[in-house]
This record gives C-alpha cells, sequence and structure tokens, in this order.
C-alpha cells in the first residue's frame, strides 16, 4: 500500500505542575473582546467568568490594581492556520512591553490560557499576572513566558523546528526543569489559538514502531525502514513524506515490555510482514498519536482502512490509555481530529478473556496458577475512584467500543479484581498464542 501522509493541517498532554503555576496572565475589564460577567469574593483561588469573544490581537494591556485572580473562560478559540499570524501575534506582545517601558506608564498584563482535566467541558483555566510582577515568582513566571515566546518567534521568523528539550537547555537555569516549558509551550499554543506544530515546537518522540512500514521522505532520497524488532522511535511525518506498507492490521500495545516481548516472538516473526507494532510506553506522546492518526486516515487502494488494535491492560489505566487513542485528551483537545485515532478497536484484554482462562483452569500447571496470580489483582483505591470517573462520562455513549469498555469497568469493580497482559502467559502457547487466535479470528482465516 502506497500513501501521501500530506495533510491539509498537522494540528499538539498531560500538562505537569511547575514551580511557578504557569498558567498566568493579567487583564483588565476594557480588554479588547473581554466583558466582565460577574466577579467572586476575592482570594488567590478565586475564579472569575467570562461571557466572551476570543481574546484578539492585543494579549497586554494597561493595567491598575488588577487582583490576582483565576478565570475560566470559554475555550472557542478559533483555530489559527496561518503562522503570519502567530508571528504577529507574538510581536504584538514584545511591542505592548517595549512601550510600556518606555512610556513609564502603568504595569502590563497578560492573559495565558490552560486546560486541565478538572475544568468543566467547553471552558479553559487561566490566570493573570502583571510586569512588573508584585512578587518573585510572579516576575519568574513573566520571564519565563517572556523567553518561550521569543524563542519561538525566532523559530517561526527562520523557519526552523525547536524541540521542547532545546528550549529547555536554552536557560536550564531560568526553567528548572523540562515540565515548565512542556506546560509553558502547550499553554501558548491554547492561548493563541494554534497547535504547537504551527508553533514550529515538536517533541522528542518516546512512542516505539516496528513491522511493515517504509517512509520515503520528501526530498525524494531518504528512506526510512521500521522492520528492525528490537523498535524504532515513532517518525514524525512531514508533509510531502509517503509512507509504503502492505500491512493488514495495526497493533497498538500499552507497555514497552509487552511490545518487546511480543516483537521477541515467534508469532512476530510470522507476523512481522502483514504488521506494524506500535508502543506509547504508557500513555501516549503527542508524536506517537499523530502518527497513528496519519497511518489510520488512509485506505488501502480504495478499500477499508488498515484496523487498528489496541492492547491494553484490563485495569482503569490501560482503558484510560486506549480512551486517550481514539478520543483524545482533556488536555489537548483544542489540536482537534489530528491527534485522535476514532477507528481504534478493542482487541484486549477483556473480562471475557479472563473468564475463558478461569473456566479452563484445570488444565493449566501449576506454575502457570503462580502466573495467573500475579496477572490477578485488587483494585486500588486509585483505579475503584478513576474507574468510577470513567463511568460517570457520558460522551461517547453512542459509540460500541467505550459501552462494551464501560461494561468491564463495572465487572472490575463489581469484582474488585484488575488483570494484567502477562496473566495471558499462563494460557497454553501465551501471550503470543492468545495473540495469534485473536488475529486468526478477525481476519476469519488461519494466519499461520
Amino acid at each position: 500500500m502506497l500513501f501521501d501522509a500530506t495533510s491539509p493541517q498537522e494540528p499538539r498532554e498531560e500538562p505537569l505542575t511547575d514551580p511557578g503555576q504557569s498558567t498566568l496572565g493579567v487583564m483588565s475589564d476594557e480588554t479588547v473582546g473581554i466583558s466582565l460577567s460577574h466577579h467572586l469574593a476575592p482570594g488567590d483561588n478565586e475564579f472569575m467568568e467570562f461571557d466572551t469573544q476570543w481574546l484578539g490581537e492585543d494579549l497586554f494591556v494597561d493595567t491598575e490594581d488588577l487582583p490576582m485572580h483565576g478565570v475560566l473562560v470559554p475555550d472557542d478559540a478559533p483555530a489559527v492556520c496561518d503562522k503570519n499570524r502567530v508571528i504577529s501575534d507574538i510581536e504584538s506582545v514584545f511591542e505592548s512591553m517595549l512601550d510600556a517601558l518606555l512610556t513609564g506608564g502603568d504595569s502590563l498584563a497578560l492573559f495565558l490560557k490552560s486546560r486541565t482535566p478538572a475544568q468543566p467541558a467547553g471552558l479553559a483555566r487561566g490566570r493573570l499576572i502583571r510586569f512588573p510582577g508584585r512578587t518573585a515568582g510572579e516576575a519568574w513566571r513573566f520571564t519565563v513566558l517572556i523567553r518561550i515566546l521569543e524563542i519561538i518567534h525566532e523559530a517561526l521568523v527562520t523557519d526552523c523546528v525547536v524541540s521542547k528539550r532545546e528550549i529547555y537547555y536554552r536557560h536550564p537555569a531560568l526553567f528548572a526543569n523540562q515540565a515548565v516549558v512542556d506546560r509553558y509551550v502547550d499553554d501558548i499554543a491554547l492561548t493563541f489559538g494554534a497547535s504547537r506544530s504551527l508553533l514550529n515546537v515538536s517533541a522528542a518522540a518516546k512512542g516505539l514502531v516496528t513491522g511493515d512500514l517504509t517512509i520515503l521522505k520528501a526530498d525524494g532520497v531518504s528512506v526510512y525502514k521500521f522492520n528492525d524488532p528490537s523498535g524504532h522511535l515513532v517518525p514524525s511525518i512531514e508533509d510531502g513524506d509517503v509512507m509504503q506498507t502492505n500491512a493488514e492490521r495495526v497493533l497498538v500495545v500499552e507497555k514497552e515490555a509487552t511490545f518487546r516481548s511480543i516483537a521477541a516472538s515467534k508469532i512476530w516473526g510470522k507476523l512481522k510482514h502483514s504488521s506494524i507494532m506500535v508502543t506509547g510506553k504508557g500513555y501516549p506522546d503527542l508524536s506517537t498519536r499523530i502518527f497513528l492518526h496519519k497511518i489510520s486516515a488512509v485506505s488501502t487502494l480504495g478499500n477499508s482502512m488498515i484496523p487498528i488494535l489496541a492492547l491494553v491492560d484490563m485495569d482503569p489505566d490501560g482503558l484510560s490509555i486506549m480512551c486517550t487513542y481514539k478520543y483524545g485528551s482533556i488536555t489537548l483537545s483544542h489540536e482537534g481530529d489530528s491527534v485522535k485515532v476514532p477507528s481504534m478497536q478493542w482487541l484486549g484484554i477483556k473480562s471475557v478473556d479472563i473468564m475463558a482462562l478461569a473456566e479452563s483452569e484445570l488444565g493449566v500447571s501449576q506454575t502457570a496458577n503462580v502466573h495467573h496470580t500475579e496477572g490477578l489483582l485488587s483494585l486500588s483505591y486509585r483505579d475503584r475512584r478513576k474507574a468510577s470517573q470513567m463511568l460517570r462520562k457520558d460522551s461517547h455513549s453512542e459509540d460500541n467500543t467505550y459501552n462494551e469498555l464501560k461494561r468491564n469497568l463495572q465487572i472490575m469493580l463489581m469484582l474488585n479484581m484488575k488483570a494484567e497482559l502477562e496473566i495471558l502467559e499462563c494460557r497454553d502457547g501465551g501471550l503470543g498464542a492468545w495473540l495469534l487466535d485473536q488475529l486468526s479470528g478477525r481476519d476469519g482465516a488461519e494466519l499461520l
């Protein structure tokens, strides 16, 4: 199969807490496009809601005696598709700051959006900070923000891509840790209504891929193959790149250990010529999600799309990881459909697999029972809380996969148990034989 990786727009993970709470900014009631609807009692954790349109071009405003408040704003920023618009917006920030310094006026203010899983649907969280800051922490946050904007501006003007890791190493003493840079970059992208790729900022991939896949780069010269069973880092697919594959399926594995176990098995020796296997090493990074989206969005010469099959633990985190691939994440929902794999199907492991295993236990060896015990565990308090939270969500109620997922969560809670993929090793032939049976059943034919 041959397909072009070019997409109309390749728009941007779970945010991490930084030493200074990066979601910051300041604005006044007169800010262009912003009108204050109501104001709660003062306090460090106070929130305000804005009945507003998107914040317009000028993110900075002159302010007087503005309180330090958190804000909730409608998450309705338009998608910015033009890098020149982003450059102009960043330059307007610098110009406003320079004007304030030259005129000796009152403090400047900047509003920075952020999204966290705890926020209500359709709302983003934001904070207001001023320049100059009232505290050392506020001054540090403002400095971090301006320095990252400066680096992004430089990358856009010179048309170079800079990694988040490179940004951190420009000023490690200032940024303190990588998580600070990660959070600020994502918040800046959200505030400007742009994808991370539109800012010319990339993230180093952590995911692995192996199987029947070749990428021809846009330069027409470079060719990359991904057939090493030990895995290759998930590649960045640029416009103009062409991917070649004869794969009949893409297997997405939750854990690196499972990925390596399958890749080293005799079963994979038979499957590798007709399969691609990917792992995000737990919760996937953006690069892995975009890569899978690009594969899922194509079809084989007009036929049905390549099946994307998820193999995860039967526990709340495993199912949440599958949902991140399939439906996207709250924190990066402004990236749109470009990071989702809606066609992903759940291969396992499911409660029916555990029941089938239990029914066959009379024929299993004593050694296998040890593996079984290691694979079947009680739910922790965190597991039960996460499962309950997932059951309360109704956003995908018409999706068969999600309904099946919820039934399995209910079974977990009722039996107070979860199962790791390692439990399948107690089966005759282990995980590899189980995988082969599942794929043979799906394809309607023997694979070997």
